[in-house]
């Protein structure tokens, strides 16, 4: 409820849309949270209802290249985020794949915002998005000591709000099996630290 008040009060102020991100490992309810949000808010204000919109900013490939790479990728069973993640001594080279990687990642995220997300601004209505660019920095490693990466997050436009859903690992577990629990609790630590980086509210 303190959520649909926040965005209700927002909606009044701006004469455009309100942006609501939901960041958090899988299984911590992002998507379940925005359909009950979008729910409530429309019993919350029965009257002046504007447009709600979910939109889902997972990885999903949107630029034709990226397109034909992870089709690529997919036949010859090749996965980047396990392959970026292979601890190597770092050397010139590999510092540049891992900037280049990342500035690829932002123009397929930025693409992607302009054409899905951008359009919808000037309108009043609630958009809420499931997950973001911002979860590139919870599962690639390189991330972390990135300072490239670092000023990549803080130039792609940001959500007015954003929340990070904190579940214990035991929950995340039960609903997503085919991960193990070092993974999930790497991801949980990666964005407890992003908090730290990007302004946000913390809901567990």
């Amino acid at each position: 409820l303190r959520i649909v008040k926040m965005m209700g009060r927002t909606i009044f102020q701006k004469p455009k849309a309100v942006t609501v991100c939901f960041l958090g490992p899988n299984g911590s309810g992002k998507s379940t949270l925005a359909k009950q949000l979008k729910e409530e808010y429309q019993q919350f204000f029965k009257k002046f209802i504007p447009k709600t919109k979910i939109v889902y900013f997972g990885w999903k490939p949107f630029l034709p290249i990226t397109k034909l790479l992870s089709s690529l990728f997919k036949k010859i069973n090749y996965n980047i985020v396990e392959k970026s993640n292979i601890k190597k001594r770092n050397t010139v080279s590999k510092a540049f794949f891992r900037s280049a990687l990342f500035s690829y990642f932002f123009l397929e995220y930025l693409a992607r915002y302009l054409w899905i997300i951008f359009p919808q601004r000037n309108k009043k209505r609630i958009i809420l998005i499931d997950r973001y660019f911002y979860d590139i920095y919870a599962h690639y490693h390189a991330a972390e000591s990135s300072s490239f990466f670092w000023f990549l997050l803080k130039l792609f436009p940001k959500p007015d709000y954003t929340f990070i859903l904190e579940v214990p690992v035991e929950k995340l577990l039960e609903r997503k099996q085919e991960m193990t629990k070092e993974k999930l609790q790497e991801h949980q630590q990666k964005y407890q630290q992003l908090q730290n980086i990007i302004s946000m509210y913390k809901i567990d």
